[in-house]
């Protein structure tokens, strides 16, 4: 493979650093060579030609030609010292023989090194340009900043918005438009936190149902067949006997759809509530018309089907309906999947249709999403945000670790390598325990294994298709069903709390040690049956003070900020944080994030302010960073802190006032009112008038909120200070705590100092209605109690709405259990403790020695003033009785195969007893020794008639059953006259009609007398049929005369049963 590499950097560089940039390839040459990785040729090095009527890209970007077989798949890898590597992107040769790639990342380093190498992965050249969508992007304001100019300007349109993902924008690319050239536009417009391309994704790929019992299903229950170990499962089995459904648990499978109509899979699909089926009206407002189950982000529909089969096998292992007789069964028996289609019939999406299904799975409630896909090719900001939020609602996002055998701490595959703590990243095992050849892992980037090779579930071929498939797609299933019975079985666990359960009770294996963080695979019954992991810190406190408070253009001069939190320091924690003040990022200093990651460990983190050293005389300005609220942490009272940066571009003339501000009354309010107050301090001479300007920010609008005020007045001579009073208007809308911030201007005869700006606070006086009454409702969370043990079952009583109080909730007790005597006394109320969703109610049985069969325990909610009773207002506890009487007595049964016929008679008896049974009892009837055997064969020796008696015994007593064999002298040799017949049946129920077909010989028959041993008249015919009426045993003998007058004498035993209906 050759690569050709041209630089649009080369449009703006002078020649010589041209002829630099050449010399410097000539080396890259030669090092690639000495490792055997094909170089990029310096002969191959031309400048290309600028786009005619396009945007210029500036140093950002690089571009290159990879060259090879059409059809040949390579990903490409950039380093900085040839050693350390990080894939760019990966495509596909197409039948010119290359394909041309671009670097959005450059960034114009010193020095950058490529190299291409065969990929593992095909990559669907589909709607692909280098790797991602020619006819979208994906760009991300900064906070505050309208894009509406900027999109008008280059022709693009907003086809999609996110308010819960920072505002992030999918934007749809004019045709003529080159998606690399607009990236660089809109990155180089300030404006925006990040641009980059829509990138494409690929798929990776004891209950009494069907296939659990016949060993297809050895993830959950590993019996050895097949080659397998037992045992190498994730112990689903005893877990069921723990939480075997998880029915308020939404989980979202956001894949290539889901087969709604599959016999194993319609009752367990989420159900829309805000959403009529069939209307064709979009009733909820969401954007999509009857999405009653999902949505299709291709097709912006509500129809989420499956037109690939991935989906829909994903969706079977981590919610097949339990139970129902048919197929097979998901980790879950009961749970609510919410299929979102973002991936084609080919098995591939991409990141904006990723984003649409993120967002609506958070905006529906969904409690985990499953991700059994994903790449090596890119990083997307976009994609992570969007988990990120996902985090931020305390949703867990499953992902597989990809299918190349690859180590994901050194090729990492994306979205399960991204560093957040809601992801959890999972490998395949195979049924022997061991690493499947195919699976991903990392020490650091891999979580656990699950099972992922020769699954059996789900397909979507039909209502009843399934079929074997490969993958950690598979293995993300299995932990996903296990992450969706953890939050049933504790409903109060965050979903930090969850992800600790999962990887605390995992099994060890060899195999796994140094693959994965945890080295082990799930095990779900220790998952659910393991003591919690340690309680995170529920009133983590996160404060941000300024360490370095002073920056300066001079030098520059850093300073900095550090945010520091109290309680739980046992696992990494992101702060999201806001940057105000007067400087603008990455205007007046080095740009930065919006966030901080603490390590584990770590008590604090910081963040650094880098002044830009420009040339603007602008005065000292401030850098403020606020702390934002997160799920994960409580922001403490320190939640804002200030940093001040010196500008180094001119100082006030010699005798030049200097004007600083300050808040003498930063508190206002609408009560009274009540001003504020902002003193302007001049330092210097104050001989002189002069006129000072200044600007008005804050929430709060002038003359709308406060007295209309104006931006300059004269600063009188003779005085040092003067004040601005901030008089609030009294209103009647509620709009909570609003502020005015000052900020001085520079003007003639003064100069600005530090501080340049003060903030008074607006309080607000309008009490708005009082917030909505909670709603309460209550599920069965542990349905199934038993006087075993005891072993209890649970009511978890759940409020929306306000946690901010305690919230006692009344009910009663109903069923057939009487409180106090068949489980342990229980009051009529339960208070949900302030701050918390919910409360349990355990019912405790009593055991006792009663047979009483089941009974049941039925809590229902009472009305309150204090709330409103939702649906469902009861649920019901099934209390297993342990005293049931013995089982009956076993039935005794058998067959033989044989029951008459000429000594030596060998018969071989079956037995078909039912019941429990413990022990057998053959008695031949001849004799001889008895057998225990469950099916027996033994020969008689002698003619005779003899009666066979099985007896089993069981817990309940014992059954036995009767056969009666005739066994007959051997016939003589044939020297005369030989009585013989056959009889069609020999056996069967009231009436039986026999056919007796004379088969003598030996001599001529001169006459017959058949004697049908029943007393009916005796029969001369020579092959007569008889109807025996009665049951019982009958001897049939034949007598036949010859012409001589010999006779021979042959008998068989008839065995007639009572009528079949009887």
């Amino acid at each position: 493979m050759k690569t050709r590499s041209t630089s649009r950097q080369e449009i703006i560089r002078p020649a010589a650093e041209k002829s630099r940039t050449a010399r410097f390839l000539v080396l890259f040459a030669t090092v690639l060579a000495g490792i055997g990785v094909p170089p990029i040729r310096a002969d191959q090095f031309s400048p290309p030609t600028p786009p005619a009527g396009g945007l210029a890209l500036g140093s950002a970007q690089f571009h290159f030609r990879v060259s090879g077989p059409p059809g040949t798949t390579y990903v490409v890898e950039a380093s900085s010292d040839l050693s350390a590597w990080t894939p760019v992107f990966t495509n596909t040769v197409s039948s010119a023989g290359y394909f041309d790639c671009v670097d959005s990342q450059f960034n114009n380093p010193p020095q950058r090194f490529y190299r291409a190498a065969p990929s593992t992965s095909p990559v669907s050249a589909q709607n692909l340009l280098e790797g991602f969508r020619q006819d979208r992007i994906l760009v991300k304001p900064k906070s505050g900043v309208l894009l509406g100019d900027l999109h008008a300007l280059v022709g693009t349109q907003v086809l999609q918005s996110y308010p819960g993902i920072g505002n992030l924008q999918v934007l749809k690319v004019p045709p003529p438009a080159s998606i690399s050239d607009l990236i660089a536009f809109y990155r180089h417009s300030g404006l925006v936190e990040y641009a980059e391309p829509d990138y494409q994704v690929q798929a990776l790929q004891t209950p009494n149902d069907f296939r659990y019992g016949d060993g297809s299903l050895w993830g959950l229950h590993n019996t050895g067949l097949y080659g397998g170990t037992p045992g190498a499962d994730i112990s689903a089995e005893t877990a069921w006997d723990i939480q075997n459904s998880a029915g308020n648990i939404i989980v979202a499978v956001i894949d290539t759809g889901v087969r709604s109509t599959h016999e194993d899979l319609a009752g367990n699909l989420w159900v829309n509530p805000g959403e009529i089926p069939g209307n064709g009206i979009d009733d909820d407002g969401d954007g999509y018309v009857d999405d009653v189950h999902g949505i299709n982000a291709i097709t912006n529909t509500g129809d989420p089907n499956d037109d690939h089969g991935h989906g829909t096998h994903v969706g079977g292992t981590i919610g097949a309906v339990g139970n129902n007789t048919v197929g097979i069964v998901g980790v879950c028996w009961k749970v609510q999947i919410m299929p979102c289609k973002f991936l084609d019939p080919t098995g591939n999406g991409f990141t904006s249709d990723a984003v649409k299904c993120i967002d609506f799975a958070r905006s529906k409630g969904a409690r985990i999403v499953n991700a059994s896909w994903g790449g090596t090719s890119f990083n997307s900001q976009a994609l992570r945000d969007a988990i990120d939020s996902l985090r931020q609602a305390g949703i867990i996002f499953v992902a597989a670790a990809g299918n190349t055998g690859d180590n994901n701490d050194l090729l990492p595959i994306y979205p399960a390598s991204f560093d957040l703590d809601n992801i959890i990243s999972v490998a395949a095992t195979t049924r022997t325990d061991d690493l499947a050849l195919f699976s991903n892992y990392g020490a650091t980037s891999v979580d656990l294994a699950a099972p992922g090779a020769a699954i059996f579930s789900c397909w979507n071929g039909s209502d009843n298709d399934y079929r074997f498939d490969d993958g950690t797609s598979m293995a993300a299933a299995h932990v996903t069903g296990a992450c969706a019975l953890l939050m049933a079985h504790y409903p109060n666990d965050n979903y930090q709390q969850i992800i600790k359960r999962v990887l605390a009770n995992v099994d060890p294996l060899p195999a796994l040690a140094g693959k994965c963080v945890s080295g082990g695979r799930l095990d779900l019954r220790k998952a659910l049956g393991g003591s919690a992991p340690p309680q995170p810190q529920q009133t983590s406190i996160v404060s941000v003070v300024t360490t370095d408070g002073n920056a300066s253009e001079q030098g520059p001069d850093t300073a900095t900020f550090t945010i520091s939190r109290i309680g739980d320091t046992s696992s990494a924690l992101t702060v999201n944080y806001a940057l105000s003040g007067t400087a603008q990022n990455g205007t007046d200093y080095q740009p930065l994030g919006t966030s901080v990651t603490m390590a584990a460990g770590a008590s604090f983190a910081t963040v650094t302010v880098t002044p830009i050293d420009d040339t603007v005389v602008e005065g000292n300005e401030t850098v403020v960073l606020t702390i934002l609220q997160d799920a994960a942490y409580t922001v403490g009272s320190a939640n804002s802190a200030t940093i001040t940066i010196a500008d180094n571009d001119g100082t006030a003339p010699p005798g030049e006032p200097v004007l600083t501000l300050e808040a003498v009354d930063p508190e206002a309010s609408e009560s009274g009112p009540d001003n504020g107050v902002i003193r302007f301090h001049r330092t210097g001479d104050t001989s002189q008038a002069i006129q000072v300007s200044w600007t008005f920010s804050g929430t709060a609008v002038n003359g709308v909120d406060y007295q209309q005020l104006p931006t300059t007045s004269p600063f009188p001579a003779g005085l040092a200070d003067a004040d601005l009073t901030i008089t609030p208007i009294d209103d009647s809308e509620v709009e909570g705590d609003e502020t005015v911030i000052v900020t001085l201007v520079a003007g003639a005869g003064y100069s600005v100092g530090s501080p340049s700006s003060a903030t008074v606070t607006l309080h607000d006086n309008d009490q708005g209605p009082p917030p909505p009454q909670p709603t309460v409702g209550v599920a069965a969370t542990d349905p199934d109690a038993s006087e075993q043990g005891p072993d209890p079952g649970t009511f978890t009583l759940s409020r929306s709405g306000s946690m901010a109080s305690a919230l006692t909730v009344r009910y009663s007790l109903g069923g057939s259990a009487a409180n106090g005597i068949d489980y342990q006394t229980l009051p009529t109320s339960v208070t949900i403790p302030a701050g918390a969703a919910s409360a349990t109610v355990t019912v405790t049985p009593i055991d006792d020695s009663q047979v009483e069969s089941d009974e049941t325990v039925v809590l229902t909610l009472s009305q309150d003033a204090a709330y409103d009773v939702g649906s469902p207002n009861s649920a019901t506890v099934t209390i297993h009785d342990n005293d049931s009487a013995p089982p009956p007595a076993p039935t005794a049964d058998f067959t033989a195969n044989n029951i008459s016929g000429q000594a030596p008679l060998a018969v071989q008896f079956t037995d078909r007893s039912s019941g429990s049974i413990t022990s057998r009892d053959w008695n031949f009837g001849d004799g001889s020794s008895h057998s225990s055997t469950p099916s027996p064969s033994h020969t008689y020796n002698n003619a005779g008639d003899y009666t066979v008696t099985l007896k089993v015994t069981g817990r309940g007593g014992f059954n036995s059953k009767n056969l009666a064999i005739h066994v007959t002298t051997p016939a003589p040799p044939p020297s005369g006259l030989t009585a013989d017949f056959v009889a069609e049946p020999t056996s069967g129920n009231v009436p039986l009609t026999v056919r007796f077909t004379d088969k003598s010989g030996g001599a001529p028959v001169a006459a017959w007398n058949w004697d049908f041993g029943d007393g009916s008249p005796h029969n001369t015919e020579q092959n007569p049929t008889h109807i025996y009426t009665s049951p019982g045993d009958f001897t049939v003998t034949l007598t036949v005369t010859c012409t001589r007058g010999t006779t021979s004498t042959r008998s068989l035993t008839i065995h007639v049963n009572g009528s079949a209906n009887h």
